[in-house]
C-alpha cells in the first residue's frame, strides 16, 4: 500500500504530539447501525422511538461482548461474524496506537493517548480487555475508582503510572490509554445525584445522553458529562496536541463548538477523516476548514485509488489496483502503521 505525503504527516504528528482521538458511531458499523428514518423534521415520537431502538441494539451487542456469546456459534451467524469483525478492527487499531507510544519521546509529550467517544457501546472496552491479557506494559484508564464497586471520577484521568527498575535507579512512564465517554455508556448506572457506577454488565437504565436534539443542554446540566467534556477542551488547549476525528458526523453542536473554539490555540492541528466524498462534503458544510483543521477524504491518503480504476492494463496484462481499506478504523489503522516515518520528537518544525 502506497501512502501520500499527507498520510505520512498524520503518522509523524501522531508520534510527536499529544495524541487525541474523537471516535463516532461510524466506527462501530455495521455491528451497530446508524439511526434510521429520522427525516428532516422528525416528531418527538419518532425521535423517542428511534432512540429506544438504538439503545436496544447497543444493549444487545454489548451483552454479547460481555458474555462472549458472539464466539459460541460454530456456524457463525451473520450478526456474530459482524461483531467479531468490528471488534477485530478496534483491537488492531488499539494495538497500533499503543505501538506509537513506544516510539514517542516522553520528555516531550506524555505516553498517554486519549480516546474521546460519543458511542455508548463497549467495543473499545472489550478490545482493551483482550489486549491487557497479552500486554502488561499498558494502562487502561476509563476514569473509574474502586474495586468491587467502581465509580466514575474525572480526576482519575490526571493519573500517571510509572515503572521503577529492580534496583530503583530507573523510573519510566508506563504508556496508557484513557477512554473518555462524554455521552455516557451502556454500562453506566446512576446511583444518586453524585455517583455514577461503572458496571460489569449492561445497565437496565443506562446513564447516557440520548440523541434527541438536546445533547448540549443535557450534557452541560450534568456534572459528570460536563467534567468529561472539560477534559476534552483542556486537552485541545495544550500547545503540542493534535486531534484525529474518525466516524463522527459533527451533529453534536456542543462538541463542534468546542473544536472550533479550540482553534484559538495556534499550535493545535485537527484531522477530520471522511470515508467517502459524500461524507467529506457533509463535514465541510459543518466545519470551517483551515491550515489547522483539515477535512480529508480517505482516498486522498492512499496513492492507489480504486475509485479511479479497478485495474490497470499493461502490455496486455491486467494489474490489480489496491483499494482503500474497507472501513473507517481499518483505513486509519493502516495510516498509523506506516513504517519509516520520522519520529524525532525534538523537531519543532511541524508545530
Amino acid at each position: 500500500m502506497e501512502f501520500t505525503e499527507l498520510a505520512k504527516e498524520i503518522k509523524s504528528m501522531a508520534i510527536k504530539k499529544r495524541l487525541n482521538f474523537l471516535i463516532g458511531s461510524g466506527c462501530s458499523m455495521p455491528a451497530i447501525q446508524l439511526m434510521k428514518g429520522k427525516g428532516e423534521n422528525p416528531t418527538k415520537e419518532e425521535i423517542d422511538a428511534n432512540n429506544k431502538q438504538l439503545e436496544a441494539d447497543i444493549k444487545a451487542v454489548s451483552e454479547r461482548l460481555i458474555d462472549d456469546s458472539y464466539t459460541s456459534d460454530p456456524a457463525g451467524t451473520d450478526d456474530n461474524k459482524t461483531i467479531k469483525d468490528v471488534l477485530a478492527n478496534y483491537t488492531t487499531f488499539l494495538k497500533t496506537i499503543i505501538d506509537l507510544t513506544n516510539v514517542s519521546n516522553s520528555r516531550q509529550v506524555p505516553k498517554r493517548i486519549n480516546i474521546f467517544t460519543t458511542n455508548y457501546d463497549l467495543f473499545i472496552e472489550k478490545a482493551m480487555d483482550e489486549i491487557l491479557t497479552e500486554n502488561m506494559h499498558i494502562v487502561f484508564n476509563d476514569g473509574a475508582n474502586g474495586y468491587f464497586k467502581r465509580y466514575l471520577e474525572s480526576y482519575n484521568y490526571n493519573k500517571t503510572t510509572a515503572y521503577r527498575g529492580q534496583f530503583q535507579n530507573n523510573i519510566s512512564e508506563v504508556p496508557s490509554i484513557s477512554l473518555v465517554k462524554p455521552h455516557g455508556s451502556i454500562n453506566w448506572q446512576k446511583v444518586d445525584d453524585k455517583k455514577v457506577q461503572i458496571m460489569k454488565s449492561v445497565a437496565a437504565e443506562p446513564f447516557i445522553v440520548k440523541p434527541d436534539g438536546l445533547e448540549s443542554q443535557n450534557t452541560f446540566e450534568n456534572q459528570h458529562y460536563y467534567a468529561m467534556l472539560r477534559l476534552f477542551q483542556q486537552e485541545l488547549e495544550h500547545e503540542s496536541s493534535i486531534l484525529i476525528v474518525i466516524g463522527f458526523s459533527f451533529g453534536d453542536e456542543h462538541i463542534k463548538k468546542m473544536v472550533t473554539n479550540a482553534l484559538a490555540n495556534p499550535f493545535l492541528k485537527v484531522y477530520i477523516l471522511a470515508f467517502d466524498e459524500a461524507g467529506a462534503i457533509d463535514l465541510r458544510g459543518k466545519v470551517t476548514t483551515s491550515k489547522q483543521l483539515l477535512v480529508i477524504e480517505m482516498k486522498d491518503l492512499f496513492k492507489s485509488e480504486a475509485t479511479e480504476a479497478e485495474a490497470e492494463v499493461t502490455d496486455g496484462e491486467t494489474k490489480d489496483v489496491e483499494k482503500v481499506p474497507d472501513g473507517d478504523l481499518v483505513a486509519l489503522t493502516s495510516i498509523l502503521s506506516i513504517n519509516n516515518v520520522e519520529s524525532d520528537s525534538n523537531d519543532k518544525s511541524e508545530r
